[in-house]
């Protein structure tokens, strides 16, 4: 019962930091590689196209994917550490 907490605080702890890294690096992916113009006619109109898909996408998008195995495997922890 007492190796209990620590396991569940520590995939806490894993999921709450991989979580923000995943926004991170999405959201430098996403404000990086795409461009979004206004039409000056209509203001609500917004068209937006992938710029480029590079290496340095690829490379982001498999550090989301890392980061998103690495919260399943702390949901894992927590989940048979609190089966102990």
């Amino acid at each position: 019962m007492m190796a209990m907490k620590p396991v569940m605080m520590l995939g806490i702890l894993i999921i709450i930091i991989s979580t923000l890294f995943i926004i991170l690096i999405f959201n430098t992916l996403v404000s990086a590689n795409i461009k979004c113009l206004g039409d000056p006619e209509n203001p609500r109109v917004m068209t937006c196209n992938l710029q480029k898909f590079n290496v340095d996408m690829v490379f982001g998008l498999m550090l989301v994917c890392f980061f998103a195995l690495l919260d399943m495997a702390a949901f894992y922890l927590i989940f048979t550490g609190a089966a102990i």
